[in-house]
């Protein structure tokens, strides 16, 4: 059997600035001499915390933080860089159903009578102040989705500063953290699922098959026959 370690073996270190046991106790340190040029020398001890409140809290706050900042910044620069492109290149193309044939074929297709028709229904409508309500709607979106990323760089800004102050306090009490283990563990999280995100986007959120033409159609038609059903 192997037997206990004892004091005398080795020299008994009780750090003042070591966390303590359960039962308030310095935890000692047993760290034997070695021989270095005939000289007895004491290695200087790592310092290896328990699992304490305080590096329980330590752990939870950095992990957190970090795997938010990684996934706050991915998602910045995928919506706003990719998304939100996607999204009104799909609201365009629905107008289009619309559009392109109408101006495209208005041309040549178009008689005198259909013509003077069109002329006739635009005196109902004010061009000039549905163009200048337009550009000016136009620049309020691009402003108000712009405040929105800004927003979002500070959520992740938080996130940031949130793990530097981790950082600097395990720094200020000398902690030994495994650093690259628990970096590299959150960026390949992080990692997977953005490449997990970006295929489920591709493949099925962007082919939904949304209204159709015929679809549209129906709604237009149905309004315009209840608006000339009423006396």
């Amino acid at each position: 059997m192997k037997r206990a370690v004892s004091y005398s073996d080795s020299f008994l270190i009780l750090g003042g600035d070591r966390e303590k046991d359960f039962d308030g106790a310095l935890t000692p340190i047993l760290i034997p001499r070695v021989q270095s040029g005939g000289n007895l020398q004491t290695p200087t001890p790592e310092y290896k915390p328990s699992r304490s409140r305080k590096v329980l809290c330590f752990l939870f706050t950095f992990k957190g933080s970090f795997h938010l900042l990684l996934i706050s910044a991915f998602e910045t620069l995928f919506y706003f860089l990719y998304v939100n492109k996607s999204e009104n290149q799909g609201i365009l193309t629905a107008i289009n159903t619309y559009y392109q044939p109408l101006v495209q074929g208005c041309q040549t297709t178009w008689t005198n009578s259909t013509r003077n028709f069109a002329q006739d229904l635009l005196l109902l409508f004010n061009q000039t102040q549905i163009d200048a309500a337009g550009t000016a709607e136009s620049a309020a979106r691009a402003a108000y989705n712009q405040k929105l990323l800004h927003y979002s760089i500070l959520y992740s800004g938080i996130c940031a500063v949130l793990c530097a102050g981790a950082t600097v306090y395990v720094k200020w009490q000398r902690w030994k953290i495994p650093w690259a283990r628990m970096i590299s563990e959150n960026f390949s999280f992080v990692l997977i699922l953005g490449l997990y995100e970006l295929f489920f986007f591709k493949t099925i959120i962007y082919n939904y098959d949304t209204l159709g033409k015929a679809e549209l159609n129906q709604y237009l038609i149905d309004g315009l026959a209840q608006c000339a059903a009423t006396p």
